[in-house]
């Protein structure tokens, strides 16, 4: 039996989509931009011509209409009037003459009800079914409002003249695509993302009609403020994804720079990865003009006193919080640092003579002064552990009396995290910390992940540029942090984190850059599965111990191992530890990103095997992440 092929020839006369020409003074007549439309699927027809014939058309007009994939689309433009004959040509590739058919009708300006025809095959192909009609595009929603970065879905209906649905593909534009993107998900549906703040308008076009959706863009989300959960190791975004830590120490940032200086810190950052900075809010020393900030604003209008802030010093602090939220940079905030061992670096000599009292209202100040800043986490203490904790106590549990939805920290002196110094019951304390020597942080963060599981977090090992420490020290804290339970870590750099003598130029130093490449590996993984490897059954041999000891966290369910060699040496690995059935083994270069297929790759997921040594990274050091995933 001959399959009967339909094709739709759809003509259009719509004043709010279509251009039209008035008439002429001479009377001429309105042109209208007719739509024609001709699914040929299971025909051999490859091209058709249009030729538009009447008595006050002097000269037949004769339009070839592009084929696609089966489909003959586009526009004519034909003058409005009675008695219009609309013949048409189908031709298959050689150019001979399959189909042909015509209609004599008037073309209105207004709606056209659909008329069939039937194209006779000429060489023995299926005839073609055309139809001749209006047809109506709308999408929906009409309007939508979405914040960058979101995504809303755009559904275009298709009707002819009778309401009837009408299929085919429907493209999607855009007026704007740095306000609104739009890709196509379906025939008729679309997706539309947010890209910058404004306003668009997109479109479902079908044959040439548009069907239009007002789209508004507002300024992103903000993942801001970070929250907790019970049982969650790890800190909690406002869009509730799994926060990874990974920061900068900026402890002058606020004392020391310039509104546009800050600018260019934040902007470096943000640009190498990093989302956190740990920040002095107040400076006793490390800064030129100490406690003034660059534009000799003093912290208290009475030196020393807490209860005289001065709100032309907080206003820039605000400034650079702020300028720190639009690029998305969480600010671990210190409000007043204590200093090592109580002394200069600090103020704790000037907290112990203002006494609680004060400095519960200086709490109280910048739980309201910064209450619109959702991207703060408070960093008590700093650098000690203070042996009167009601001058501790004083500020966190006057800014939660005021302001409850920001988390809180205790950073104290090197070698005790929050939870050893302080214990469970402050209740105002929401995530621990461990604060070590560069050989010490895998033990370190063994005790803590065991002790609780509150999260936390490297706060401080050893600054890049200081007491010999390098790239490699950096690198060799912090994914040892990462892969020992930690939710994250804060890397150092000397002069950056005062901001002294050319710190612009150590903004690109080996440490920076050579970090950004931690969450890119942890990206596209379910890093807050990770448990780290405390008793040695996934890494079995090779461990070592201090600066050099490896570290190795296996995702729950086996799905995958990451294990950090500060220095390459062959290695042991239960395999059965993944889910398998097989695994793929890999060496990533924590120096550039990239990654080494191990020779033999994959693996059965079973059994002892080792893992020779990688050598030298890109930047002849020898750390590596060795990479296992399970595949089929």
């Amino acid at each position: 039996m001959r399959r009967l092929i339909t094709a739709t020839l759809l003509l259009i006369a719509c004043s709010a989509c279509l251009s039209r020409e008035p008439a002429g003074v001479d009377g001429s007549a309105v042109q209208t931009k007719l739509f024609i439309r001709a699914e040929l699927t299971g025909t051999s027809v490859a091209m058709v011509v249009v030729e538009v014939t009447a008595t006050d058309i002097p000269t037949p007009l004769v339009f070839t209409i592009p084929t696609v994939n089966g489909v003959a689309a586009g526009p004519i433009r034909v003058p409005a009037g009675s008695n219009r004959t609309i013949t048409l040509h189908a031709y298959d590739a050689g150019g001979v003459e399959t189909h042909t058919g015509s209609v004599t009708l008037t073309i209105r300006s207004g709606t056209n009800q659909p008329i069939a025809i039937v194209l006779t095959p000429l060489t023995g192909d299926v005839p073609i079914t055309v139809t001749l009609g209006s047809f109506s595009v709308t999408v929906g929603p009409t309007t939508a409002t979405v914040a960058v970065g979101d995504t809303v879905q755009l559904t275009a209906t298709v009707l002819d003249a009778n309401n009837n649905p009408v299929t085919g593909q429907v493209v999607w534009a855009t007026l704007a695509p740095g306000v609104a993107t739009v890709i196509s998900t379906g025939e008729q549906t679309g997706r539309v993302t947010g890209v910058g703040p404004g306003q668009t308008t997109v479109f479902g076009v079908f044959a040439g009609i548009a069907g239009p959706a007002t789209i508004t863009v507002t300024p992103p989300r903000s993942i801001f403020p970070l929250h907790v959960e019970s049982g969650k190791r790890y800190l909690v975004d406002a869009k509730g994804n799994p926060f990874l830590l990974q920061g900068d120490a900026a402890w002058s940032l606020i004392a020391q720079l310039t509104n546009a200086e800050a600018e260019q810190y934040l902007e470096d950052r943000r640009q190498k990865g990093f989302n956190t900075v740990l920040v002095d809010l107040i400076s006793h020393e490390f800064a030129a003009n100490a406690p003034n900030n660059a534009y000799g604003d003093a912290p208290f209008l009475t030196p020393g006193d807490f209860s005289t802030p001065n709100e032309a010093y907080f206003a820039h602090a605000a400034y650079v919080i702020n300028l720190a939220a639009q690029k998305g940079i969480l600010v671990l905030l210190t409000p007043a640092f204590m200093g090592f061992g109580g002394g200069s670096q600090g103020w704790y000599s000037e907290m112990t003579a203002n006494g609680p009292t004060k400095l519960r209202d200086y709490g109280t100040y910048l739980a309201n002064r910064f209450r619109s800043y959702d991207n703060i986490l408070w960093v008590e203490g700093g650098d000690y552990n203070p042996p009167d904790l009601d001058l501790l106590r004083a500020i966190p549990n006057a800014i939660r009396a005021v302001e409850p939805k920001w988390l809180h920290n205790f950073n104290g002196a090197r070698g005790t995290s929050a939870l050893a110094f302080l214990g469970d019951g402050e209740p105002w304390l929401d995530v621990n910390d461990i604060y070590t020597e560069s050989g010490d942080v895998v033990p370190s963060a063994f005790q803590e992940y065991e002790r609780s599981q509150m999260p936390f977090f490297l706060v401080e090992a050893q600054y890049e540029g200081e007491g010999g420490a390098d790239e490699a020290t950096v690198r060799q804290q912090a994914y040892q942090a990462v892969l020992s339970g930690a939710m994250g870590q804060i890397m150092g750099n000397n002069p950056v984190w005062l901001f002294g003598s050319g710190w612009q130029q150590a903004l690109d130093s080996p440490g920076a850059r050579t970090l950004s490449y931690l969450p890119a590996l942890l990206a596209h993984r379910a890093w807050w599965t990770m448990e780290p490897d405390t008793n040695h059954t996934v890494l079995t041999t090779g461990v070592n111990a201090g600066g050099d000891q490896a570290a190795t966290a296996r995702a729950t369910g086996g799905s995958f191992v990451l294990a950090y060699l500060p220095f390459t040496r062959p290695v042991t690995v239960d395999l059965a530890q993944l889910s398998g059935p097989n695994v793929v083994a890999r060496w990533y270069d924590p120096t550039n990103g990239t990654f080494a297929s191990v020779d033999g790759s994959p693996f059965p997921a079973s059994g002892l095997r080792v893992f020779p040594s990688a050598g030298a990274n890109s930047r002849g050091f020898h750390d590596w992440v060795l990479v296992l995933d399970s595949s089929p």
